[in-house]
């Protein structure tokens, strides 16, 4: 039975658009997450998803699904947007932080790696990026990845004082 409305295979681009935040299930909410978990549509599975319509098995192992999707759904462009930024319990009831970063890539997994990064994960942390990056859908090794705009090293500094109101010192990056 499909469940994937037809016309999506028919996409000459894909835009992921998302907010930068942590998810109590998927450990991230970033671009691979958010695609994923939008084939199909919540009005076919029920709001929020936990509350289902119809029988499914995704949540069972969240992480290889998201993974999957990722490889068979490829994004063109990965926009993360951190205005506002969600830490602590999200998806919901978290706690949002005005950084005035953006996160931008054609290769939708290091942007989701850098994301990760910014909210204190390495990509072997997020297992569905770990997974992501072993099937060859992008970039997950952030030592390969070029920051044309802002270091990495600097642009962790930026997130950690936005969220706890102080730079933390991180030498080691």
């Amino acid at each position: 039975m499909r469940r994937v409305n037809r016309r999506v295979l028919d996409y000459e681009t894909l835009v992921a658009v998302n907010q930068l935040k942590l998810h109590r299930t998927a450990t991230v909410t970033l671009a691979l997450k958010n695609i994923a978990m939008s084939y199909p549509a919540a009005d076919y599975y029920g709001h929020p998803r936990s509350a289902a319509r119809h029988a499914n098995e995704f949540y069972a192992d969240l992480h290889s699904f998201i993974a999957a999707m990722a490889k068979r759904f490829p994004i063109d462009l990965a926009i993360t947007v951190g205005h506002p930024a969600m830490i602590g319990t999200g998806p919901t009831g978290g706690h949002t932080i005005e950084t005035g970063m953006v996160i931008a890539s054609t290769d939708a997994l290091a942007a989701d790696v850098v994301g990760a990064r910014l909210l204190g994960f390495t990509t072997q942390a997020v297992r569905h990026l770990w997974e992501a990056a072993r099937l060859g859908v992008g970039e997950g090794d952030i030592e390969r990845m070029t920051f044309p705009a802002l270091s990495l090293k600097e642009a962790i500094e930026r997130f950690t004082e936005a969220a706890y109101g102080r730079r933390l010192n991180f030498e080691h990056l």
